[in-house]
């Protein structure tokens, strides 16, 4: 279930906090995608700065981390983020 907290200012932010794992998919298959359209396009802070969702960085990186770990996404030689899953092909070709 998701909670929103308003912030303490003059402006109304509201921040989502995730305690549903269903949210965290989703996030996750967002990021995914935003790579997948843009794949070579970004570095890490400027990805988190253009995904149309807006989270935390700790939150961001978790998913990054999440992504790199399941050979989804690599970084290149100048650390631009470049997406690799093909669903077809198994680690045994």
């Amino acid at each position: 279930m998701q909670k929103l907290i308003k912030q303490p200012k003059s402006k109304v932010v509201y921040k989502i906090e995730c305690t549903n794992e269903k949210l965290l998919k989703k996030d996750i298959l967002m990021v995914e995608k935003f790579i997948d359209k843009h794949t070579g396009d970004f570095k890490i802070r400027e990805l988190f700065k253009n995904i149309p969702l807006r989270i935390s960085w700790n939150y961001f990186k978790k998913i990054i981390n999440h992504l790199l770990e399941s050979r989804k996404i690599v970084y290149d030689s100048k650390n631009y983020l470049g997406y690799v899953w093909e669903e077809n092909i198994s680690e045994d070709d």
